[in-house]
């Protein structure tokens, strides 16, 4: 989902690698994936390639791909998307939220990708490398991604990614009555059960 991350996490992953093409904000057309603008079709290539596609449901009718569903807790993701003012999550993106957690708990066929631990954690990003099956040395690790940038910080940490404080983005929002309509129980429950990770309402007094 948008403000998940994910960018910083695929700019990662292509450091990762000795070759590698991203295309972003793709779709799925007539069963094949293609290129949003354009629509230009997808061919498989001899390097690593990543497709990401935004704010959709999990479409896992292709074969001979990695399925990585980046996931972000609740929290944080609205605040995210709230400082944008036009990614408020509604109805239809709290249910998306909502079944990418679930699958990742339940279906074996994703590699799920947990931001925080991978924003935290160097153990963490070394086991996803190899489960991803590329060599890891952290490179890009404190890179800004030309694509996406921080929400509240756009591109002025290039260089130095780690500290940015995208673990405390919630306190700007905790006592605003929008930031909770975007947020409700199951939310609060799939974090906790992901994440375990929780923020109360009467958090900050």
């Amino acid at each position: 989902m948008k403000r998940s991350g994910q960018h910083a996490i695929i700019n990662w992953m292509m450091a990762q690698s000795k070759g590698s093409r991203h295309f972003n904000n793709c779709k799925i057309k007539n069963k094949v994936l293609v290129t949003k603008r354009g629509g230009k079709r997808i061919e498989n290539g001899d390097c690593l390639t990543i497709c990401n596609i935004e704010d959709r449901r999990i479409n896992m009718s292709f074969e001979h791909v990695k399925y990585i569903v980046i996931l972000r807790d609740p929290f944080n993701l609205v605040a995210s998307r709230l400082y944008t003012d036009y990614l408020k999550m509604g109805t239809k993106m709290r249910t998306r939220w909502k079944s990418h957690v679930k699958k990742a708990l339940t279906d074996e066929r994703i590699i799920d990708i947990n931001y925080n631990e991978w924003f935290k954690d160097v153990n963490y990003r070394r086991q996803l490398a190899d489960r991803l099956g590329l060599s890891f040395t952290d490179a890009g690790l404190n890179r800004i991604p030309k694509i996406g940038g921080s929400s509240f910080d756009g591109n002025r940490y290039d260089g130095k990614a780690q500290q940015m404080d995208v673990m405390n983005r919630w306190k700007s929002y905790v006592n605003n009555k929008s930031f909770w309509k975007e947020i409700d129980g199951e939310m609060v429950e799939l974090s906790k059960q992901y994440f375990d990770f929780v923020v109360g309402r009467d958090y900050v007094k």
